[in-house]
């Protein structure tokens, strides 16, 4: 009944707010990450158009990113405060007006440009 990549999306997001006590470790979170149902893509075989979007995928694919570094780093010995390199997904933007560079000249009925 749930989809798992929108309810580890929601995770992601609100995880600064999940007490000690109810908060995964970060092997359980990286192992519910790599199963076959994660959505991180439009390429994965569980994609489907009416429920995942871009946004999601994106949370989803940035977490489970930045939890293999830091697992990478944690085995390879790594020094506390060192700094820790992960890929980064950016979900497109929406088109928009380009509304700063939309001039309005129609103020008070008239008409500057023509």
């Amino acid at each position: 009944p749930w989809d798992l990549t929108i309810e580890l999306a929601k995770h992601a997001v609100k995880l600064e707010r999940v007490s000690a006590n109810c908060r995964l470790t970060e092997e359980e979170e990286l192992q519910l990450l790599c199963t076959k149902n994660v959505v991180t893509s439009e390429k994965s075989e569980a994609y489907d158009p009416k429920v995942h979007d871009p946004y999601s995928m994106a949370l989803v694919s940035n977490r489970k990113s930045s939890l293999t570094a830091i697992q990478a780093a944690q085995a390879s010995g790594g020094k506390a405060g060192e700094a820790i390199t992960a890929t980064c997904v950016l979900p497109p933007r929406k088109e928009t007006r380009a509304w700063p560079y939309y001039m309005d000249n129609t103020a008070l009925g008239e008409q500057y440009a023509q």
